[in-house]
C-alpha cells in the first residue's frame, strides 16, 4: 500500500519592503513520504523569499521535469525557477534556458559546500546565472 503525502496549510503575511510586496496568503503544502521536515521548511522558506500571489509549488519530488516551485507569466513562460537540494549541472543549465530566473536552496550544509566547489566554474559561466544560492545556514545564523 502506497503511504500518502502529509498535508500542511500555512497562513503567511508577507511585508517585503525591498520588493515592495505586500500579501497574504494560505498556502498548502504536500509533504511527500520521503521528504525530511527541513526539505519541506525549505520550500516554505522558499516562496517566502521570493513570495508572489503567482508564485506556485509544483509536482516536486514527483516531477523530473519541473522545479519546486516556479512563477509563470501570462504567456506561459517562466520567470522563476526554485530549485532545492543539490542538482546536477545539467539541471540546472536547463532551469537556466527555461526561466527568467533561477534560485537555488541547498541543504545539508556539508554537502552543499562539496557540491558547490564541484560545478561552480562550470555554473558561472551560464548566460543566467542563479540569483541567489541560499543553504539552511544562511537563516541559522
Amino acid at each position: 500500500m502506497a503511504l500518502k503525502a502529509t498535508i500542511y496549510k500555512a497562513t503567511v503575511n508577507v511585508a517585503d519592503l525591498d520588493r515592495n510586496q505586500f500579501l497574504d496568503a494560505s498556502l498548502t503544502l504536500a509533504r511527500h513520504p520521503s521528504e525530511t521536515q527541513e526539505r519541506m521548511m525549505l520550500r516554505l522558506l522558499a516562496w517566502l523569499k521570493y513570495a508572489d500571489e503567482r508564485l506556485q509549488f509544483t509536482r516536486g519530488l514527483c516531477a523530473d521535469d519541473e522545479p519546486e516551485a516556479w512563477l509563470r507569466n501570462d504567456h506561459l513562460g517562466i520567470d522563476l525557477w526554485i530549485e532545492l537540494g543539490l542538482p546536477d549541472e545539467r539541471r540546472i543549465k536547463k532551469a537556466c534556458t527555461q526561466a527568467a530566473e533561477v534560485a537555488l536552496f541547498a541543504y545539508n550544509s556539508r554537502a552543499a559546500q562539496i557540491w558547490w566547489q564541484q560545478i561552480r566554474a562550470n555554473v558561472r559561466s551560464l548566460p543566467i546565472f542563479p540569483s541567489g544560492i541560499w543553504t539552511m545556514n544562511n537563516w541559522r545564523k
